[in-house]
């Protein structure tokens, strides 16, 4: 039985890394506090000319929004909470803690649908940006992340296991036939709070 959708790529699209102004990375000891979120970004319907062939294929391609936060409480400033949930009041807390230092990144992964195949619905669009695509990206993302902390002189990370959760998504909007367009938010994961491994 042929595979509606076969993995094409994936890569880094965007990303980002920053130490807090007043952190000193270099300093042994200092209480850190990690928040780490991952959410689809969105999914378009792209055509794809094949250079070597007069052939064109059409292609499903997903961002990923990852994000991971060390924030280091002051001197006299409590610390956050052992674990965050994802709501406003607790991440409001949360934020309000000095920068320690931030890596993120958008990951896309593009698969190519099979011949003779249709074009998944809007929600299994949904389903695979929430599921399999996150899995899918994930290796990417551990790599990246612990290999910039690493290089930003902060404490050994360990990246934690995905947690998803189910958001009520917006189901994108899917032209028919296939025009590049913007990508459409598809929902949300569960964001919670990690201590660096020591």
């Amino acid at each position: 039985m042929q595979h509606p959708l076969n993995l094409r790529a994936i890569y880094i699209r965007e990303s980002q890394t920053a130490i807090g102004e007043h952190f000193d990375p270099l300093v042994a000891g200092q209480q850190l506090q990690g928040w780490h979120s991952a959410s689809p970004g969105g999914a378009r319907l792209v055509e794809v000319k094949i250079s070597d062939a007069d052939k064109v294929v059409h292609s499903l391609e997903f961002t990923t929004n990852f994000e991971f936060v060390y924030r280091s409480p002051q001197p006299g400033q409590p610390p956050p909470p052992e674990t965050v949930e994802a709501n406003e009041s607790s991440l409001a807390e949360f934020e309000g803690v000095p920068l320690a230092a931030r890596v993120s990144a958008s990951i896309v992964a593009s698969f190519v649908i099979s011949d003779g195949v249709a074009p998944p619905d809007p929600n299994e669009i949904v389903k695979l940006a929430q599921t399999t695509v996150l899995h899918a990206s994930w290796p990417y993302w551990r790599e990246f992340c612990q290999t910039a902390f690493h290089r930003m002189q902060m404490p050994q990370t360990l990246i934690p296991l995905l947690v998803i959760s189910a958001v009520a998504p917006t189901v994108p909007d899917i032209q028919d036939p296939p025009v590049a367009q913007e990508p459409t938010p598809l929902g949300r994961v569960r964001k919670g709070a990690t201590k660096p491994k020591k």
